[in-house]
């Protein structure tokens, strides 16, 4: 919900060229959690089929086996 008080809600829509995840942001009426929904589930049924745009399913096993953000190169450390 936004601080207005819309229900909004965010889809994960394929991923950028880097191969990171992206989304999308869609924000319904004042009161309309139940069409925002049906809206959501619109735009994944429409996605399903494109594999650009489709929910990205995570390779658990990749994410397991990389190494910690604070060892990959570009990381700067607060200090």
């Amino acid at each position: 919900m936004t601080l207005a008080g819309h229900p909004a809600i965010s889809l994960p829509i394929g991923l950028d060229e880097t191969g990171l995840p992206f989304g999308l942001q869609v924000v319904g009426p004042r009161g309309g959690d139940a069409f925002l929904l049906g809206v959501a589930a619109a735009i994944e049924a429409a996605c399903r089929g494109d594999s650009a745009l489709r929910r990205p399913v995570p390779d658990l096993g990749r994410l397991a086996a990389a190494r910690p953000i604070a060892e990959m190169p570009g990381f700067r450390d607060p200090e």
